[in-house]
This record gives structure tokens, C-alpha cells and sequence, in this order.
């Protein structure tokens, strides 16, 4: 997560930015690298890129995309319900798995909501995919229900009274 200049550790830093027109190439090459398989080996479907087009250009929903530096590294979908914030789809590119920028989206996510005053935040992620699972795990989701092959996992606010 971090690099080294003359031994001393420095983080790296993420922007986020509201999604550009010019991003929505970046994003499906990003999504379809990620999920293709995982969609095929969980629901027996090929990827279909339209989907995700319609989701983008979805208004109601709030978007962001992860820079570091001018480089398009991932992005988030949110969708509010009543009392948490619901991920449609949050994506690291592959080369940058593993080395602390996914817990920065997810940190995003959380304090977002959490300054909004709400509940927590969900997600669902397929039941083929033990290597998001296990990360959702490891920041505290725990599943809430599973419907086919879909769980939905949720993380639950503790706030002080």
C-alpha cells in the first residue's frame, strides 16, 4: 500500500472524482477483466457489457472513479436505500488488487454513509467468488442472506448513543 523513498514509507494516495463519459471505456475493460468469469462460473452466462452501460448512465445513482494520479484505477456505484448505502458494483483494477487500494474504495463507501447517518452499507457479490468474500470478511461484513447464487453481505454501524 505504500512505496518507499529513501526507506521512509509513504501512502499512496487515491482521488475520487464523479464519473467523466470519457472513463465508461476504462470501467467495462476494468469490470468485464474482473467479473466475466465469475459471472460465468456462478449464473452459466456470458458477460454482457450492456448491463453495466445502463448502470453508468443511470442518474440516480451516485458514481465514483478512483484516480491515482491521471490513471483510472476503479470505481464504486452507490444506490441509497432506506437506512444503508447499497453497492451496485465496486471494481479495482486486477493489477492493483491486493495492495490496500480496494480497502480505500471501501473506506470511501463506509464514511460516506456513515456522515450521512445511516445504518451501514451492503453488498452482493457472487458465492463463486471466495477472493472478494474473504476481503468483504476481513473488513467486517457478514452475510445478511443469500439468494442463489448472490449473497448479500452487510456491514452494520456501532454508533455511540
Amino acid at each position: 500500500m505504500s512505496g518507499s523513498i529513501l526507506g521512509a514509507e509513504v501512502p499512496r494516495v487515491l482521488d475520487f472524482i464523479p464519473l467523466r463519459r470519457s472513463d465508461i471505456p476504462e470501467l467495462v475493460r476494468i469490470t468485464r477483466e474482473n467479473m466475466a468469469q465469475i459471472i460465468l462460473s456462478a449464473w452459466g452466462v456470458e458477460w454482457r457489457d450492456e448491463t453495466l452501460l445502463e448502470t453508468l448512465m443511470n442518474a440516480n445513482l451516485r458514481i465514483e472513479v478512483a484516480l491515482e494520479g491521471e490513471q483510472v484505477v476503479g470505481y464504486y456505484v452507490l444506490d441509497q436505500m432506506e437506512d444503508y448505502v447499497f453497492i451496485i458494483s465496486i471494481q479495482l483494477e486486477r493489477k492493483h488488487q491486493g495492495e490496500g487500494l480496494g480497502r480505500c474504495l471501501m473506506e470511501r463507501v463506509e464514511e460516506s454513509a456513515w456522515r450521512s447517518g445511516l445504518e451501514g452499507v451492503e453488498l452482493c457479490v457472487q458465492s463463486t467468488n471466495d477472493q472478494a468474500i474473504g476481503f468483504y470478511r476481513h473488513l467486517g461484513y457478514r452475510l445478511a442472506s443469500r439468494r442463489r447464487n448472490n449473497l448479500t453481505m452487510r456491514k452494520a454501524f456501532e454508533r455511540k448513543a
